[in-house]
């Protein structure tokens, strides 16, 4: 029977900083996945709203100053397995690692304005209702209720009601990935890109 600290491991993510193009690199690591039979955990940086690098160093990329790079967050066997490799990798398909780095946590901002009370609801219950593993940070929260404005069309200058929130959402990179695709169905939210804290 597995030990309750087995049970209980929480999952450690690194990002991979591939030197190369980015086509390649999805190609490789989706040829490796299925090589190894073995489901592993991979979020592309350009997918998964990860913020990555300056708007200055991706012009650099484009008029080719600087080589194309890929950032990926990968689970810690498949990281391994891509540092036992890391020669063989450079020598068959010209991809380098530059670097692999621990994720320590992951963070997000958000904002939203309102002007009824059944869309604050909705956003209230996404920001609250988080997977073990996040929380809400930095929350700050306003409601202007004016019952004089009561009836006024919706896009008139003044509204009945209105709420004002932005915060942080901090956690596993994984599940805030996951989460930030579900904030991005609810239109009436303004998700930042997710911010990597790196060991």
């Amino acid at each position: 029977m597995p030990s309750a600290s087995k049970r209980t491991a929480r999952p450690s993510f690194y990002e991979v900083v591939f030197q190369g193009s980015p086509k390649v690199v999805r190609g490789f690591l989706a040829g490796l996945q299925i090589g190894c039979g073995v489901q592993t955990t991979i979020l592309y940086h350009f997918d998964a709203g990860i913020f990555d690098e300056s708007q200055a160093g991706r012009l650099a990329e484009r008029i080719g100053f600087k080589r194309a790079d890929c950032h990926v967050v990968v689970d810690r066997s498949l990281c391994d397995r891509l540092r036992k490799l890391a020669d063989e990798i450079a020598e068959e398909t010209g991809l380098v690692i530059e670097s692999c780095r621990n994720v320590r946590s992951a963070e997000m901002s958000f904002k939203f304005t309102v002007y009824a009370r059944r869309y604050q609801q909705e956003i209230m219950k996404l920001i609250k209702e988080l997977p073990a593993g996040l929380r809400v940070a930095d929350f700050q929260y306003h409601e202007d209720i004016d019952p004089r404005a009561e009836g006024i069309e919706a896009y008139a200058p003044a509204h009945d009601y209105a709420a004002h929130g932005e915060g942080k959402i901090i956690g596993r990179v994984d599940l805030l990935v996951e989460h930030r695709r579900k904030l991005a169905r609810q239109p009436l939210i303004e998700e930042g890109e997710i911010h990597l804290k790196l060991a």
